[in-house]
């Protein structure tokens, strides 16, 4: 049984975090995650705004 198990060791490269949109949140909180976003001011923070505020005023509209 014992020279079933084997051994597996992972290099991790590189890391891709996603942003999650959630569109079931209320219109006020996702304003808020936008301000923060703005005053944080990393590098896809401002893409992630935009997106963010685009889904929130579609939502909104229809």
């Amino acid at each position: 049984m014992l020279s079933a198990i084997r051994g597996l060791r992972i290099a991790i490269t590189e890391v891709r975090p996603k942003f999650k949109y959630d569109d079931k949140r209320e219109a006020a909180l996702q304003s808020a995650v936008a301000e923060r976003l703005a005053g944080r001011g990393r590098p896809r923070d401002g893409g992630a705004r935009v997106q963010l505020l685009r889904r929130r005023d579609a939502r909104a509209d229809s």
